[in-house]
């Protein structure tokens, strides 16, 4: 493991009583190049102060807009169109108004349902990104924690379909492949993972088998070469301590295999630790790397992709996180990770060249997954860095 040297800077930012995206809205979204990163707020123990969207701006991490969701009482899940224009928020309470859309061009964004017609919760949403030629239209695929997928329309903000996958427990989300796969994990004990034809909405083989024991959380893609991918999926389990991967060799799936990652010391009793749980994961634009969420405050967990092995940083001289949630790539390579599992609102800023942590107070919630603007999707990595929009 390797010794991180802490550097930590805790911002608090003025109370936002109104709702100011009106200063930075319109077509100042496409223009503007400042990032803008989006955080779907854990509001569970509401105030009057908490609302479901947090707008950070990145520069300086400053929260600068809100947004109310009235019919969610929690937001959980949250993606963003490839063009910056429409805003897909989800929350878990039972309710036909699970999902909505937001048009950030609309100079007073206001949430509109996208009816589902059942009453079931929404947990995460990933959207194909905009078909080449200017034709056809985007989909969001959102899992709900029962056996089904939505997919909407996005030219028509209106249900297209509901997939029936067989699972208990749809969950993470992510598109692959160029935008033409949606992939689904299925958290439960011995889960499986499920690939999906983006376009058609049918199942690409059967459900992926994982080894016994584990249970699956969230799921990211990662371009190796023109004629293998693979998936990354994170293990809930901590007795197991590791990231599952699937390689995609020429179209077809292959054996399961995992990254077994690092123990920790216990920075206060020197105890070694080897029961880590991890959550959230995210890949760089650049395929290079992966970075995780975990149980453990103190220590920061990645994948080095090209040797496909597990890496550790810390101990880190205070807890930089608190339950952590979804990770965020922004365009200058640091990484936005939120806490909403927590009991602060703690969104933790990841420094790219030394990966010290700087801490960052929202005002209206905690903060459990981001959507940035300027988003893309992992390409070839042959493909310029500096050309790409990073998710």
């Amino acid at each position: 493991m390797k010794k991180q040297n802490s550097s930590f800077a805790i911002r608090g930012v003025p109370l936002i009583l109104v709702l100011i995206l009106t200063l930075v809205s319109g077509s100042a979204f496409a223009q503007n190049q400042t990032q803008f990163a989006y955080t779907a707020n854990n509001t569970s123990f509401p105030s009057n102060n908490f609302k479901n969207i947090s707008m950070v701006r990145t520069l300086d991490n400053l929260e600068v807009g809100t947004i109310t969701v009235p019919t969610q009482p929690q937001s959980t899940g949250i993606a963003i169109t490839d063009d910056d224009r429409f805003l897909y928020v989800t929350g878990t309470a039972t309710s036909p108004d699970a999902v909505q859309r937001i048009d950030l061009l609309d100079p007073n964004p206001f949430p509109t349902t996208i009816r589902t017609g059942f009453a079931r919760g929404a947990f995460y949403v990933a959207i194909t990104p905009t078909p080449t030629g200017g034709g056809g239209c985007r989909y969001a695929f959102v899992t709900t924690g029962t056996d089904l997928v939505d997919v909407i329309n996005d030219c028509t903000a209106l249900l297209q379909t509901t997939l029936g996958l067989g699972a208990s427990n749809t969950f993470g989300v992510t598109i692959a492949n160029g935008g033409t796969e949606a992939w689904v994990t299925n958290a439960a004990l011995n889960g499986t993972v499920y690939r999906i034809n983006a376009a058609t909405f049918t199942l690409i083989g059967p459900p992926i088998t994982l080894p016994p024991g584990s249970f699956p959380g969230h799921i990211a893609y990662a371009y190796i070469s023109p004629s293998e991918f693979r998936m990354y999926v994170t293990d809930q389990t901590p007795a197991n301590r590791q990231v599952l991967v699937i390689p995609v060799i020429n179209g077809e799936v292959q054996s399961v295999r995992s990254i077994a990652m690092p123990s920790v010391i216990d920075p206060v009793t020197g105890q070694v630790i080897t029961n880590i749980g991890f959550m959230g994961i995210a890949v760089k634009p650049d395929n290079s790397k992966a970075y995780l969420t975990s149980n453990q405050d103190r220590w920061f967990f990645t994948i080095n992709i090209p040797l496909d092995v597990g890496q550790v940083f810390g101990p880190y001289a205070q807890r930089i996180f608190e339950s952590g949630r979804g990770v965020a790539w922004l365009t200058d390579g640091r990484a936005y990770i939120g806490n909403g599992g927590g009991f602060q609102n703690l969104l933790t800023v990841i420094n790219n060249t030394n990966l010290s942590a700087t801490l960052v107070i929202l005002p209206s919630g905690r903060p459990n997954w981001i959507a940035p603007t300027n988003f893309t999707y992992n390409a070839a990595a042959t493909r310029p860095l500096s050309t790409a929009r990073v998710r």
